[in-house]
């Protein structure tokens, strides 16, 4: 059977279910982050899913973080591959280690995606209970009051409510998102047009 065919990576069809069925309801700019065993992210302006030259704008896994004096990524710190053997027991010292690890990448990392792009929020969802994304979000924004520049705007910090299958779920809503969905930027090209016909 003919019929369109579309390519998206799972970060943001992620981001799609977000904005389509979840937290992100409503917003127009957004970073969204998954947590998963390898971490990924997509990236939503103007209410539509950026993907960039090569379809990976926002994947985040290759974002730089500092490492004491060197520079690691945040794949190395976000990811859950790291607990699968230690568990995610709070009270398991590995568990609180990765935590805090990933706190401030996560921070470094929104903090230098903000300032580029001055976003409504940054929705983090994915693979960890609700519970354990809060906490995460929690450390994420005391991280980022202790270590932001003073005139640093912080976005929303939202908790994605799709969990793991946000990726599934967005890949399901992506034929109707790019059937039906209004573009965004198009719309914004015919209202500047007419203010300058008005004037």
């Amino acid at each position: 059977m003919d019929g369109p065919v579309i390519f998206e990576n799972d970060g943001n069809a992620g981001a799609l279910a977000e904005l389509m069925s979840g937290s992100a309801a409503g917003l127009t700019n957004f970073l969204y982050v998954h947590i998963g065993s390898f971490v990924g992210g997509g990236l939503i302006l103007n209410g539509e899913i950026k993907r960039g030259k090569n379809g990976n704008a926002g994947a985040l896994a290759s974002m730089p973080i500092p490492q004491g004096t060197s520079t690691d990524f945040l794949l190395h710190a976000a990811s859950l591959y790291q607990m699968i053997t230690s568990g995610q027991d709070e009270h398991n010292p590995a568990w609180e280690a990765w935590l805090k690890r990933c706190a401030e990448a996560l921070a470094f990392v929104i903090i230098s995606a903000n300032s580029l792009l001055d976003l409504d929020a940054v929705v983090i969802g994915g693979g960890l209970s609700h519970a354990q994304l809060r906490t995460l979000s929690e450390r994420v924004k005391n991280t980022i009051q202790k270590t932001a520049p003073r005139d640093f705007f912080c976005p929303e910090l939202k908790i994605g409510e799709n969990g793991e299958k946000a990726p599934a779920m967005g890949a399901g809503l992506l034929p109707l998102f790019s059937t039906y969905a209004p573009n965004l930027i198009s719309l914004l090209k015919v209202d500047a047009v007419a203010s300058l016909t008005e004037v």
